[in-house]
């Protein structure tokens, strides 16, 4: 006699434990995903990529049976999913630029508009000549590592004031193994800038731009799993940019600088940057149609 166990996931028999078959456990793990508010294509895209990610299997339309190992990932997957992580935290991998990267908690999720800022980045910086970028609050280094990987000829340093994130820059480093990258602890707000190696190029960030009123608009995903440091500034909205524009007056070279703004902040951090006397400012907008990056030159 068999006794089913409902909700479970797998059956108890007299002969030992049958799992479920790959196909069912991949059924289940869609079907709570997409409870818990996704569409049906992300959905079954987010639980392909989990996995792949999480329990090693590609083809997920298969009679074969998942093992007891499995069938206890999948249970904590969803567990996970139902108390709102988000799905990239679960997996631990990201996509970039088409390029391969490691997430934790310690680090934000990177967003398309973050692409977009690299994107511009790459069509600006000067290709005929060696440039020295600096990436202020590189998190996970998407940005350097990017921008390394594409320009091999440049040099690329970020900075994080987080040793948990510059953890995560060092490994997804090591899974790139670049050689002109590097990453290192240093607190942009309150530490003299003259200790940062002057010279530098180029000035790339996506920093801090959240404002504290603006937790009401926010997801409780955010605001529950990404580390709030990489999120929120503290009471004035353009501290980064301030800095910003103080490091690339010390640089004795011309500087070009890429930033990622609030959207709502884009004509104050625009007019920081002309106040300071910097050159061809502009603010581009996103795919959104939001004004989302701000760029400047100080010559």
């Amino acid at each position: 006699m068999v006794d089913s166990l409902s909700g479970a996931g797998f059956y108890i028999c007299l002969s030992g434990l049958f799992m479920e078959t790959i196909t069912q456990a991949f059924n289940r793990l869609y079907n709570h995903i997409k409870e818990n508010g996704y569409e049906n294509s992300e959905a079954n895209t987010v639980a392909s990529y989990l996995f792949e990610d999480v329990l090693g299997i590609r083809i997920i339309h298969s009679s074969e049976h998942i093992n007891e190992h499995q069938e206890s990932q999948v249970q904590d997957i969803i567990k996970r999913v139902s108390n709102g992580e988000p799905w990239q935290y679960i997996s631990g991998n990201i996509n970039f630029y088409g390029l391969p990267f490691l997430i934790n908690r310690h680090v934000l999720i990177p967003r398309p508009e973050t692409e977009e800022l690299v994107r511009i980045s790459l069509q600006a910086i000067p290709k005929n000549k060696i440039m020295r970028i600096l990436d202020v609050g590189t998190g996970s280094g998407v940005i350097a590592i990017t921008l390394a990987s594409k320009r091999p000829d440049c040099k690329v340093t970020g900075i994080d004031i987080s040793s948990e994130a510059l953890e995560v820059a060092q490994e997804n480093k090591k899974k790139h193994t670049l050689s002109n990258v590097y990453f290192q602890a240093f607190d942009f707000l309150n530490t003299d800038l003259k200790e940062l190696n002057s010279g530098f190029d180029v000035i790339i960030s996506n920093p801090p731009y959240i404002v504290e009123e603006e937790k009401e608009v926010m997801t409780t995903s955010t605001l529950l799993f990404e580390p709030t440091i990489a999120l929120f500034v503290r009471n004035d909205a353009l501290e980064f940019y301030r800095r910003i524009a103080e490091l690339a007056l010390l640089q004795p070279s011309v500087v070009h600088i890429f930033t990622e703004v609030n959207e709502f902040k884009a004509k104050e951090v625009y007019a920081l940057f002309v106040e300071k006397g910097f050159s061809d400012v502009q603010i581009i907008q996103d795919m959104q149609g939001k004004d989302r990056i701000v760029c400047a030159e100080k010559k």
